[in-house]
């Protein structure tokens, strides 16, 4: 080791050990030592994890026409390793671009501000592109970040009189620039892009300094190099099978796309044969028993299909799945499914068998998870599904057993101040993601953003389950990505009525609405306003007139059910509660031009208060509208840190027609995702 870089270990060493963080009783936190401040607190160094030295985040933060990313990249740097926030805004006329840096975690309940008494200066390094980058700063305490916004302490160029270069430049912001803050709350820094144009800079080390004097270390390479990547393989859902089953030359193809891709495991639609109900769309609800049965489809096929794949090292599990099999009453269809697997492969050759069984059953469409209560009840039954799915599997056969879930369930809902997915199993409460992790084979999480990095990214929304499935040492995890794209869908919907009234009408005359996701084959969609909620269907892009006709008679039954108002002028709730919606939709990213739209009935009397909006598929939640090479390099990042945990097993990809596409439209020989 030379003098220079055990010189960098210490002085790291020395600044960290000074660097303590402690909170008071007021919910802020503070640098603290036993007489003073250390000389520099270190927010973000950007070199691991994306919650910085105190608990924050960094994010982006935008809105079309403008846009902007960001990712910690280990190709810049200071000093001898690790990695700094490189910065990309895409500034056009109307919208807004820019990154912040919060100085406390925004997710607990109660927010605990970052103590800055004492410190003289904000640090921060900074270097563009190009050179000659512009963009503004702004500061937020606690009574700005109220109001979602910022100080505007001016443009970069106020603090570095040479402007911006292509060398490391370090911004010193006196607090006398920024004096109007409470410095006891600090909340957030921001970078704000208002200049038309591409803008790209990278950031590294901010802090607070006692003396603007005080240099800030370099990294050392010995201590911050990123761990080897493990090449682990990938999963892939594939909703369509009858292709791979019917044509050979399908089947050759599919498989060597999966080869190309480090495809490893396929989980693949199940084709069967069951008994449906016209009326729901549903499986008829038929008791469990010997009358009830599951049929595979070309068996003869998908043994010769297993086959192929197994000889091309590739598993295969067998894919179904709906919100209606997360309840009670639905339970012997999927159980049905399962023991139809157990006995194929019985029946079977051991390279014609399934590896496993794996269900997408996604219970938070039904209809009743609006309502805390029966919440827990759909989340209750759905686990105790899966415990004897996992049964039947472990003592029947040496398969696999697996589901999905997204990511999101054991997060705290603000307006209650618990998790949002609650479930009781055996006496015991936790968040059903833990409770599907302690005891199953295999857990797919829909980890659906296209970003690695910030505060909505995959890193932020997957490590915390990785961390959970690494104490438990139960279910390997999967990380799923998602590539399909959605156009706008036309809702409707019945003005409806609070919560609390609708659950009681709703459990007095037609408790089995709870448990649905599809009305007369109409997607449903619940809208909560934060005091009503309201009853809708999806419309299909260019329906029939019989399909119209349809979907109004669809309604009118859904208002007549609940006792929605009708449509009159005069009736002042009605219309304040329309608006309450209206205003939902207005504020809610996923949803846009809301329109009054009464519901007619077929008598010609008045119709029903009513109201349509389009729902939205957000660009975050998909790399559809990407391409290949931004899906790559952001998947790469993620698994830098994903693959440090044990029970991690790889990236899911949803799904293989929309993934092929989005691989093929910009396909450069020889290159793979890595």
């Amino acid at each position: 080791m030379s003098a220079p870089d055990l010189w960098e270990r210490i002085r790291v060493f020395l600044l960290c050990s000074l660097c303590v963080l402690a909170v008071n009783g007021n919910g802020v936190l503070h640098a603290q030592t036993d007489a003073s401040p250390s000389p520099l607190l270190l927010i973000a160094d950007f070199n691991r994890g994306v919650q910085n030295h105190v608990g924050g985040f960094h994010n982006a933060s935008e809105r079309s026409p403008s846009a902007v990313s960001m990712a910690r990249v280990s190709e810049v740097f200071r000093g001898g390793g690790g990695r700094s926030l490189r910065i990309t805004a895409s500034r056009k006329a109307g919208g807004f671009a820019a990154v912040w840096i919060s100085f406390h975690d925004f997710r607990q309940p109660r927010k605990k501000y970052l103590d800055t008494d004492g410190y003289s200066h904000l640090s921060f390094w900074v270097k563009g592109k190009h050179g000659g980058e512009k963009f503004r700063i702004k500061l937020a305490d606690d009574a700005w970040d109220a109001r979602q916004d910022g100080l505007d302490v001016g443009p970069a160029s106020r603090f570095l009189p040479g402007g911006i270069t292509r060398e490391w430049q370090e911004v010193l912001i006196p607090f006398q620039a920024f004096s109007p803050l409470d410095r006891k709350a600090m909340s957030s820094l921001t970078f704000d892009f208002p200049a038309p144009g591409e803008t790209t800079i990278f950031v590294d080390d901010i802090g607070f300094k006692r003396d603007p004097g005080f240099p800030t270390p370099l990294t050392p390479k010995a201590t911050t190099q990123i761990g080897k990547q493990r090449d682990l393989p990938r999963a892939m859902w594939n909703w369509n099978p009858l292709p791979l089953l019917l044509d050979p030359l399908r089947r050759k193809d599919f498989l060597s796309f999966c080869k190309r891709e480090r495809i490893e495991r396929v989980w693949l639609q199940l084709p069967t044969r069951s008994v449906r109900s016209p009326e729901t769309g549903m499986i008829v609800d038929r008791p469990a028993g010997d009358d009830f049965h599951v049929e595979i489809l070309h068996p003869a096929r998908m043994r010769s299909f297993l086959a192929a794949a197994h000889a091309e090292g590739i598993k295969v599990e067998a894919l179904d799945g709906a919100p209606e099999y997360a309840a009670k009453k639905f339970h012997h269809v999927p159980l049905a499914i399962v023991d139809a697997v157990i006995a194929f492969n019985r029946e079977s050759a051991p390279a014609e068998r399934f590896d496993g069984v794996h269900f997408d059953n996604e219970p938070y469409l039904l209809i009743g998870w609006h309502f805390p209560e029966v919440r827990k009840q759909i989340l209750k039954e759905f686990l105790e599904l899966n415990l004897e799915c996992q049964r039947r599997i472990r003592s029947r056969s040496d398969m696999v057993y697996g589901i999905d879930i997204p990511f999101w369930w054991q997060a705290v809902d603000p307006k209650t101040g618990r998790v949002i997915a609650p479930a009781t199993l055996n006496g015991v409460e936790k968040a059903a993601s833990f409770h599907s992790i302690d005891m199953l084979d295999s857990v797919g999480i829909m980890n659906y953003r296209n970003t690695a990095d910030g505060a909505d990214g995959m890193l932020a929304h997957g490590l915390e389950l990785l961390e959970y499935a690494d104490k438990a040492r139960k279910a390997r995890i999967y990380l799923g990505v998602e590539t399909i794209t959605e156009p706008p869908v036309d809702v409707w919907f019945a003005v409806g009525l609070p919560g609390k009234e609708a659950e009681e009408i709703l459990k007095a005359g037609a408790p089995d609405f709870f448990f649905l996701s599809r009305i007369n084959g109409f997607r449903a969609h619940v809208l909560d306003d934060g005091a009503n909620l309201h009853f809708g269907i999806a419309i299909p892009s260019d329906p029939s007139s019989k399909k119209y006709e349809s979907a109004s008679d669809t309604l009118v039954k859904i208002a007549e059910m609940l006792g929605a108002p009708l449509a009159d002028p005069g009736k002042d709730r009605t219309e304040e509660i329309r608006r309450a919606a209206m205003r939902k939709i207005a504020r809610a990213p996923e949803w846009k031009d809301p329109e009054v739209r009464n519901i007619r009935r077929p008598s010609g009397k008045s119709g029903y208060a009513g109201f349509q909006a389009k729902n939205l598929f957000l660009p975050k939640i998909t790399f559809g509208a990407k391409t290949i090479q931004e899906m790559r390099f952001e998947v790469r990042i993620a698994e830098e840190e994903f693959s440090t945990y044990d029970q991690y097993a790889g990236i899911a990809i949803h799904h293989y027609e929309t993934y092929r596409r989005l691989v093929e439209s910009t396909r450069i020989p020889g290159i793979r995702m890595k």
